[in-house]
């Protein structure tokens, strides 16, 4: 992983293996929580940033509205505007075909994941 900072500049982010470094990467949540379990405001505050996107995107609940901008963590935020980015760059160069391909198989319903009976229930 790697987050992006100024003038892109990429700053690489290690992968964290096991729950302290994850918290080390993304901060404690546990801090955040209070006694009647509900979470502090500080960790939208403290961890979470808002990232534009380079296009809007319908709601799958709601297909008569659009955003035009995503929450997630600081540590992520570059990642996820570069991952959008490089989706229009790819529709941009890809064949009308491959464009549409793309988006068929984008608005396909998610599959099943239903078990069958003495399947494993862990994934």
């Amino acid at each position: 992983m790697s987050q992006i900072l100024g003038e892109g500049t990429r700053v690489p982010v290690p992968q964290p293996h096991g729950l302290y470094e994850i918290l080390g990467t993304f901060g404690d949540i546990f801090d955040y929580i209070h006694p009647d379990h509900t979470l502090d405001p500080r960790w939208q505050t403290d961890f979470l940033e808002s990232t534009t996107l380079p296009f809007p995107m319908v709601l799958s609940r709601d297909r008569t509205r659009t955003v035009h901008q995503i929450t997630c963590h600081k540590v992520l935020s570059g990642i996820v505007a570069d991952v959008y980015k490089f989706r229009v760059r790819v529709c941009k160069t890809k064949s009308p075909a491959s464009a549409a391909a793309f988006h068929s198989a984008r608005n396909e319903p998610a599959p099943s994941f239903q078990h069958t009976p003495g399947e494993s229930q862990l994934i």
